[in-house]
């Protein structure tokens, strides 16, 4: 169960999180009801960055039992689809993982 945010400053193009999820799924083929996608638009002057390069960027916290191959699918197909919806090239697109270790998820009253 994938979480996945997508972080930008273009407040006129915004992703449609049902078609992230569609696509996403459609490339990694996992089911689009497991995934949690948000967005966050920040306005002008409420980030920084020193070289100003503001294009998106995309956070997924994922289980590290997935494995390797499995997340980098899914890094590549977030990226993929963020780019062609916000209409920017896909390798400025920024996507990093923060894996959570067996034992440190706890779904439905269950730890995973």
């Amino acid at each position: 169960m994938p979480t996945i945010r997508i972080m930008t400053r273009k407040e006129g193009r915004r992703p449609d999180l049902k078609r992230t999820a569609d696509d996403i799924s459609a490339e990694t083929g996992i089911p689009a009801e497991r995934m949690n996608i948000f967005e966050e638009v920040y306005p002008e002057g409420a980030s920084y960055t020193a070289s100003g390069n503001y294009e998106p960027i995309v956070c997924i916290a994922a289980c590290r039992k997935n494995g390797q191959e499995w997340i980098q699918r899914l890094m590549a197909a977030a990226a993929k689809t963020v780019a062609e919806q916000l209409l920017v090239p896909r390798e400025s697109v920024s996507v990093y993982v923060s894996l959570i270790d067996e034992g440190y998820l706890l779904v439905d009253g269950r730890f995973l």
